[in-house]
């Protein structure tokens, strides 16, 4: 696992099978739910718009899994500006998914908003992860998995453990998503070493 210095992300690898990975089902809030929307990935290229697609619907159904998560469904979700939720965020300019994603997080009463952006080439397929604390108008954490063929629920498992810890505090950045003009201080201690043990449990 490398950090990208031009970027508050880390890269992060997935395992080969048989390593051992964090399961997020044992990894509990202490009975209390948090509410969640997973908003739409978007591509950085052609060949990722497929994938792109399915990534939020797919992270949903693995996310629902998890006993301390609730998922917020798009359809649940009240207009955005006069016009549906799904609509808003498929009209959401390229780059613009975090802010997208929060102003529809917080539409939905939701405590945390996912979402993302996918590209896909020789190398393999780079999925860029954001977790934004809507309570707080913050992107707590942002981080890179590039995935191999048939890492799906291993990919998935690994956001339901990045999430869970941004939830119970344990990582996480301050960055405040409402004037991106003011430029931001943030402290990456915490989600460093977060994801730091997660590299080193995910082998």
């Amino acid at each position: 696992m490398k950090q990208i210095c031009w970027l508050p992300l880390m890269v992060w690898s997935l395992p080969a099978a048989g390593q051992a990975f964090v399961d997020p089902v044992e990894d509990m809030l202490d009975g209390e739910m948090a509410s969640v929307f997973v908003a739409p990935f978007q591509p950085r290229n052609a060949a990722a718009a497929g994938l792109a697609g399915m990534m939020s619907s797919f992270l949903e159904s693995e996310l629902g899994r998890v006993p301390d998560l609730n998922i917020i469904p798009i359809d649940a979700v009240p207009p955005v500006h006069d016009m549906s939720a799904s609509l808003y965020l498929d009209s959401c300019p390229p780059g613009k998914q975090v802010g997208c994603a929060f102003v529809v997080g917080q539409g939905a009463g939701a405590e945390y908003a996912l979402t993302g952006t996918v590209q896909s080439d020789t190398a393999g397929t780079r999925v860029e992860v954001a977790i934004i604390d809507v309570r707080s108008s913050r992107e707590a954490m942002s981080f890179v998995a590039v995935l191999d063929v048939g890492e799906d629920e291993r990919f998935a498992e690994g956001v339901a453990s990045v999430l869970i810890a941004v939830v119970r505090g344990e990582a996480g950045r301050v960055e405040d998503i409402r004037d991106m003009s003011v430029a931001a201080a943030p402290d990456y201690s915490a989600a460093v070493a977060q994801l730091a043990q997660l590299g080193s449990e995910l082998g």
